[in-house]
């Protein structure tokens, strides 16, 4: 079924396929893309290419919300959450060289801030074979404060690719380090030692029917291949420690949803192997409205003011 799929939206690709980028450049110089709703980027050969942000869709679903985490502790005593945060952020990209899904680059000198996903599953070599190019995704980074802790991204689609939604996910995924403090009251893990977390959390929805064949593993494995590399890049002494159950984590449910928790590979080749905590709930077209009155929404949205920003625009 899934080669029968593919052959299909090879077919739909040649067919309704992304315009050259010249096409792209008169439509921008006669003014028809919305210039606050478009970002322009450079290629190195100097071609102008448009983007815009590919938001989920409202009324259609299911919507995913998801959280996965990784408990760590540092030497280093004057650092701060936003410190580790920026660190991150700038070394985003390398936190992938190791990643079983995707790698990970900045294409564009000009905007360093836009982020081009190479999948590197079987799924991603039968669809470079059926539609003869790389299946790539772009995203944009993007800190609402300079100081925050935090930061998230928005999918991007290339602004004449909507014919086809050439998208595996839509939606918004947000990045977090911060410490450990009132964790028992939001039923999140408890770690064993004073620490800091880092999360990858987000509201996301598959954009084209095809990808709704992948399974969620593999996104499941990005994330958690990524928090695991993600340590070192934002201090060199970051070390990863283990956790308990809460005692209240019955309470504080993503949907129904408590934590779990996944032991991955062994930290940098020895001693124990490292504990990702994650969770996942779908919500439908009607049950998404139910998310903000959940006890743990409003740890969620604090904690990712991105994924807060999306939901307001997606149930208002």
């Amino acid at each position: 079924m899934l080669f029968l799929q593919l052959l299909v939206v090879g077919l739909a690709w040649h067919l309704f396929g992304l315009p050259n980028e010249r096409t792209v450049i008169d439509k921008i110089v006669a003014g028809e893309f919305n210039q606050e709703a478009s970002i322009l980027a450079i290629t190195a050969g100097g071609i102008v290419v448009a983007f815009m942000v590919q938001r989920v869709i409202r009324n259609r679903g299911p919507y995913h919300v998801n959280q996965f985490r990784i408990y760590f502790t540092t030497k280093d005593t004057d650092v701060t959450p936003a410190i580790l945060s920026r660190n991150l952020e700038n070394n985003f990209h390398k936190a992938f060289a190791n990643n079983r899904v995707a790698r990970v680059c900045r294409p564009f000198s000009d905007r360093p801030e836009i982020i081009r996903f190479t999948l590197v599953l079987r799924l991603a070599r039968l669809f470079q074979w059926a539609m003869g190019k790389e299946r790539q995704e772009h995203v944009e980074l993007l800190r609402p404060h300079s100081s925050d802790a935090a930061f998230h991204a928005y999918t991007l689609r290339i602004a004449e690719a909507s014919a086809a939604d050439w998208h595996f996910l839509s939606g918004t995924r947000s990045w977090c380090i911060a410490k450990t403090e009132d964790f028992d009251n939001y039923g999140e893990p408890v770690p064993l030692a004073e620490a800091f977390f880092l999360e990858t959390a987000a509201l996301e929805e598959f954009s084209f029917w095809t990808y709704k064949t992948v399974r969620r593993k593999h996104i499941e494995r990005t994330w958690r291949d990524f928090l695991v590399d993600a340590l070192m890049q934002i201090n060199a002494t970051a070390s990863p420690i283990t956790c308990r159950e809460s005692g209240s984590s019955t309470k504080y449910k993503l949907g129904s949803r408590m934590w779990r928790k996944k032991r991955r590979r062994k930290w940098m080749k020895s001693g124990p192997e490292i504990e990702i905590w994650q969770r996942e709930s779908a919500y439908g077209k009607k049950r998404i409205g139910l998310l903000q009155a959940e006890d743990y929404a409003s740890r969620l949205f604090t904690l990712h003011l991105g994924i807060k920003r999306d939901y307001d625009w997606l149930v208002k």
